[in-house]
């Protein structure tokens, strides 16, 4: 099936291209995005991955500053326990009328968490645009560089908060009982996370 997003995409940036004055408003807008990218990006998403690291998190980052195709993205996956915790994407779509930054969050569905013998995990997937203080940003913003390092953390963790997995998903007890069970069915793992919660309760 014909996807008909990138036809149109690709039906107007070669109209642009056609345009001096709009190739030279991408441009400007390209390497403004660039600079955004390479300042604040990918250094807010560093630091996020790194506190994340010292909370048993494992981190792969994909950091970028080059833009194809009219876009820059950089991307992270946060895994704990050996699962998908947090799936992010930060890209910004380059025309000749700005810059326009968006998100993309992806994460294990909470149901899929809380019932260990339910085996059919849900995915959700999420995209909108991007706000810093409940505001969209705009393209005046990152030619400025209004937008902080922190400013970028921030919001980041409040998109990270709610897909958190609250305990480890193969909890050691105070007995270690997972010590020689490296492979173990749904529901002996869910046993496991009542006796934890248990030792957490004590």
């Amino acid at each position: 099936m014909t996807n008909w997003k990138q036809d149109l995409n690709e039906f107007l940036r070669e109209k642009e291209h056609q345009d001096p004055e709009a190739q030279t408003a991408i441009e400007r807008y390209a390497s403004a995005a660039s600079r955004f990218y390479e300042a604040r990006v990918n250094p807010a998403f560093e630091a996020f991955a790194s506190e994340l690291e010292r909370h048993g998190r494992k981190v792969f980052f994909s950091p970028s500053g080059e833009v194809r195709e009219n876009r820059v993205r950089s991307s992270m996956e946060v895994y704990f326990e050996g699962r998908l915790e947090f799936d992010y994407i930060l890209r910004a779509d380059i025309s000749s009328s700005g810059i326009r930054l968006g998100k993309e969050i992806a994460s294990i569905d909470e149901e899929r968490i809380a019932f260990a013998a339910q085996k059919t995990g849900k995915w959700r997937h999420v995209e909108s645009l991007y706000t810093v203080n409940g505001s969209v940003v705009a393209t005046e913003d990152i030619i400025q560089d209004k937008i902080s390092e922190v400013q970028i953390i921030r919001e980041i963790i409040q998109d990270y908060k709610p897909h958190a997995l609250s305990h480890p998903l193969r909890p050691k007890t105070s007995s270690e009982k997972l010590s020689d069970h490296d492979d173990i069915s749904d529901d002996e793992w869910w046993d496991l996370v009542l006796d934890f919660d248990e030792d957490v309760q004590k």
